[in-house]
């Protein structure tokens, strides 16, 4: 039997940073959350990550493993993105950050630095 993927954290264990980001921008964050369930959806059907990547439009490389997932459908909306690393090895897609389009740069910084941590404590 295949293994399923999981998130870690689990989208109930979210760190303070999340549930305070979703005050201002709730409707955005339920929107990539939601697009994060329709990846595990197609990791769990045994579809390889390299096809979701090609098959999610929302779904983009930061490079170093690092891939951000967007919005979708949320109008009149502040560019905000979910910044995941799929672990194939583990079937794990961490959850590492989340922010807006303005924070980008250091958003994703921040989450390659968790990224190496992760690969460390391997």
């Amino acid at each position: 039997m295949q293994m399923l993927w999981e998130f870690s954290p689990d989208l109930d264990d979210l760190p303070s940073r999340f549930r305070h980001f979703s005050k201002n921008h709730e409707r955005e964050l339920v929107s990539c959350l939601a697009n994060l369930e329709k990846i595990l959806a197609l990791l769990n059907d045994g579809i390889a990550f390299p096809l979701v990547v090609r098959q999610c439009s929302f779904l983009r490389s930061e490079r170093e493993g690092l891939y951000r997932i967007g919005q979708t459908g949320v109008k009149s909306s502040r560019e905000c993105r979910l910044y995941v690393h799929p672990d194939e090895k583990t079937r794990t897609v961490f959850i590492l950050g989340v922010g807006r389009k303005e924070s980008q740069q250091r958003d994703i910084s921040d989450c390659k630095k968790q990224i190496k941590e992760i690969r460390r404590a391997q």
